[in-house]
């Protein structure tokens, strides 16, 4: 029996927590690294 749960796709996982780490750091400046996904 395969596992009933599946994974959310990377882009979303990555936007969830880009998402939480704007919420805590609130007004303050993130690196560009955060305001935009990975390359490749």
């Amino acid at each position: 029996m395969r596992n009933p749960y599946i994974a959310p796709p990377a882009p979303l996982a990555w936007h969830q927590s880009v998402r939480l780490r704007r919420q805590q750091h609130r007004g303050q400046p993130l690196p560009s690294c955060f305001e935009a996904p990975p390359s490749g």
